[in-house]
């Protein structure tokens, strides 16, 4: 016996857009089963949907080979275009799939039959919360448990956004998702103080980088000294990246000294790769002697002249 970790609804027929809205239904499933140890003759089930015009001989077919137990189930097309991103419908045709397997393999989980049953009685959007990633901070004794939430044409959360999201509802920013930041219209840039006080914090790699993105609009920028702190302080590659490309946004010829400066710090590494556009356009005599010395920095000099 293997362990069931893993769990899809796919067309093969349908498009892109349609197989994605099944993501917000089946992902729910799958990180439930992660945090599970169910024993099964599969590691992976998958259920297939298939046009009955040319399947029907195939509904209910059920395969097990490789660690995948793939259930073909036949339905019709217009139907599953417009029940797409309806979870009850969905993990209906789940329920029958799991009956399809029970019969061919003679594997039965009542307690996964009734997550499932369970699940299609609830409401959208589906949310799920990893218990187990729980933490108990030190200072306030508060509880902080990450939750995962998705529904129809719902932008997905990211994984540790609640505090956050909760801080920017708060100030009247009334968002789904961090995700939700990065705006090209700048609606969101007087958050970026918000965002300049979260970016330190413990989160996901993920997240901490779209908080940078989020600060990336120079007319947000009231705290030049606060920017160029956070830049020296951050130790995550992609988000020094996204801080030193902000900070040849908010530059002027008055932080001209800082922008050197940081350009010399060796341990701010290859991120200072993103300033030299910044000296290379100022008419200081300054900035020029900068660039010249920076071409005996290795990690520089590697980089953007190339290596003898």
């Amino acid at each position: 016996m293997a362990r069931l970790r893993d769990f899809q609804i796919h067309a093969s027929s349908a498009t892109n857009a349609v197989n994605g809205a099944f993501f917000h239904t089946y992902e729910p499933v799958r990180l439930w089963l992660k945090a599970r140890k169910l024993a099964a003759p599969f590691m992976k089930l998958l259920v297939s949907l298939d046009d009955e015009r040319t399947g029907r001989p195939r509904h209910g077919h059920v395969t097990n080979g490789l660690g995948i137990c793939e259930i073909t189930e036949a339905v019709d097309a217009s139907t599953m275009v417009k029940h797409a991103e309806d979870h009850r419908w969905l993990l209906g045709v789940v329920l029958h799939a799991l009956g399809c397997v029970a019969k061919a393999t003679g594997w039965r989980s009542r307690e996964f039959e009734r997550f499932v049953a369970d699940l299609r009685e609830r409401p959208s959007p589906l949310v799920h919360v990893f218990e187990r990633l729980a933490r108990v901070d030190k200072r306030t004794g508060a509880t902080c448990v990450p939750w995962f939430s998705t529904g129809p044409r719902e932008t997905p959360l990211v994984l540790g956004e609640g505090p956050l999201i909760a801080h920017l509802r708060a100030v009247g920013c009334w968002l789904k998702s961090a995700r939700e930041l990065v705006d090209p219209v700048g609606a969101h840039t007087r958050v970026v103080p918000l965002m300049a006080e979260h970016l330190p914090r413990p989160y996901a790699p993920e997240l901490r980088e779209l908080i940078a993105l989020a600060m990336t609009d120079p007319k947000a920028w009231r705290s030049w000294p606060t920017l160029v702190r956070l830049y020296r302080a951050e130790h995550d590659d992609r988000v020094r990246d996204v801080l030193a490309q902000t900070i040849v946004i908010a530059a002027t010829d008055d932080e001209l000294d800082d922008v050197i400066a940081l350009a010399r710090d060796a341990r701010l590494g290859a991120s200072r790769l993103h300033l030299l556009p910044l000296l290379e356009q100022a008419a200081d005599p300054r900035a020029r002697a900068a660039l010249l010395a920076l071409r005996a920095d290795p990690e520089i000099s590697g980089r953007r002249w190339g290596r003898a």
